[in-house]
């Protein structure tokens, strides 16, 4: 079943743009179900543009949080497109402002696209990691580069939510296609959820973004981590040119992110990004990389 348009075309678009000139609508998600969902700390709810019906997207948040320091949107948006420019599997987001009689709501909101038909959470799918069934091999040979690329991005966005007690928030998703030996014909472990990475709740203020750790990640990736692949994402980290971060960073209006805490986020990426490379080797080797 092939994704029209191709995920590939519209990333380059979403990355490019802030807004899209379009209508969004609400959808059924991928098990069937219309509206707002229960995943997530501060509430969405599927959606569809009117430019590319046959594409899920997720709007978030529903929830107001009238702190500074904790604008989701505008962190899942500079999340998405740090991602795009370093080549990792994050699902391209645009800003959104709602309209209409919102008295409890948030209207500066993302919207993320869904990347494949058919996705399974984390949760699912790290039982058949070690010796699953015939057809998960699949799994397990995508494994060592997603890890590699999402712990070392991880570590330098500050993103917290992608431990083992965060299940939901690593899928992996699948195109089916319509040749039986061949069923499955692009597949990805996809990382979610970045809302509240980049200092999040004041965490980046003065010089709180020198105080690193490793991000939390699933023991099962960091034992599995291709040291060539980390080597490959840990160079582009630390070789993105500042214009990019000023751009990414400094493009997000003053109603999804206060220009004080723009800079405290710029500030914090240009500092950690020199310091991933230690921590995440560190972190590989306490943990034993079969790789």
């Amino acid at each position: 079943m092939a994704l029209v348009p191709p995920t590939s075309e519209l990333a380059g678009l979403w990355r490019e743009a802030l807004f899209l000139d379009c209508r969004w609508s609400t959808c059924a998600n991928q098990a069937g179900v219309l509206g707002y969902v229960a995943e997530g700390e501060a509430g969405g709810r599927f959606v569809v543009a009117d430019r590319w019906p046959e594409r899920r997207a997720y709007m978030k948040p529903r929830r107001r949080d009238p702190d500074p320091r904790r604008a989701r949107a505008a962190r899942e948006k500079i999340c998405a497109d740090l991602a795009y420019e370093l080549g990792c599997k994050v699902p391209p987001v645009v800003l959104a402002r709602r309209e209409g009689d919102l008295p409890d709501e948030e209207r500066a909101c993302c919207v993320s696209l869904v990347m494949y038909p058919r996705q399974y959470p984390w949760e699912q799918i790290k039982r058949f990691l070690q010796a699953g069934p015939p057809g998960t091999e699949i799994l397990r040979d995508k494994l060592p580069a997603a890890a590699a690329e999402g712990l070392a991005f991880d570590t330098w966005v500050g993103q917290t939510d992608h431990a083992d007690h965060h299940p939901h928030n690593i899928v992996f998703g699948y195109v089916l296609g319509e040749d039986p030996k061949q069923p499955i014909v692009e597949a990805e472990y996809v990382f979610l959820d970045f809302a509240m990475a980049l200092g999040w709740g004041g965490l980046w203020e003065d010089d709180g973004a020198k105080a690193m750790g490793i991000a939390p990640f699933p023991p099962t990736m960091i034992r599995a981590v291709d040291p060539i692949v980390l080597g490959g994402i840990l160079d582009r980290i630390e070789r993105i040119a500042e214009s990019t971060l000023s751009d990414i960073v400094n493009r997000i209006p003053g109603d999804f992110l206060a220009a004080e805490q723009r800079e405290v986020i710029y500030q914090g990426l240009e500092t950690r990004r020199s310091l991933v490379r230690g921590l995440v080797a560190t972190a590989t080797r306490s943990a034993g990389s079969a790789l």
